[in-house]
């Protein structure tokens, strides 16, 4: 069901989603990000374990190119698009968390592609709209008010990082 989202997502640029976007924080830049969050004991919600792919269109064709060297979480290394023909449509990780990585503003920063996160429970998106980032969950995801909220956390700490505020495309 979530790869045949995933293709209606990128074909048709949008409709695919349901519920409403998550609050991305709606905060102006400042100059102290707040500290990175502290799961609780026996508390999955911040994203540990992952193994990404690359979303790339290849005439009509949606293709996965396995990254396993594309690595997101804990660690702050640039990101460059994959030397590969067709054109990079989206980052896709699966992972055992839907709340996105600390550092996952980078795909729809460096790349200017989203990031689609396949996790137990649905599957969340990460781009940038109206120079602001944003998480939305896919067609029959449900998040938790503990989700929510660990995903508006996330947010407001990018758009706090005076590098991470998005510009527009």
């Amino acid at each position: 069901m979530r790869p045949l989202f995933l293709a209606l997502f990128l074909a048709a640029a949008t409709p695919a989603l349901a519920n409403s976007p998550t609050p991305v924080g709606g905060q102006a830049p400042t100059a102290s990000p707040a500290p990175s969050p502290t799961p609780a004991a026996g508390n999955s919600i911040v994203p540990t374990a992952e193994s990404c792919s690359y979303l790339i269109r290849r005439e009509t064709k949606l293709d996965k190119d396995d990254a396993p060297w594309l690595v997101l979480l804990n660690t702050t290394d640039r990101l460059t698009p994959p030397a590969t023909t067709g054109q990079l449509q989206g980052v896709y990780c699966e992972r055992d968390s839907l709340v996105p990585g600390e550092y996952d503003d980078r795909v729809p920063m460096q790349l200017h592609v989203p990031l689609f996160i396949n996790a137990p429970g649905g599957m969340t998106v990460v781009d940038i709209k109206d120079r602001r980032f944003q998480v939305r969950a896919a067609q029959g995801t449900e998040l938790t008010p503990a989700v929510r909220s660990a995903i508006s956390a996330v947010v407001q700490r990018w758009q706090a990082r005076p590098a991470s505020a998005p510009t527009a495309r």
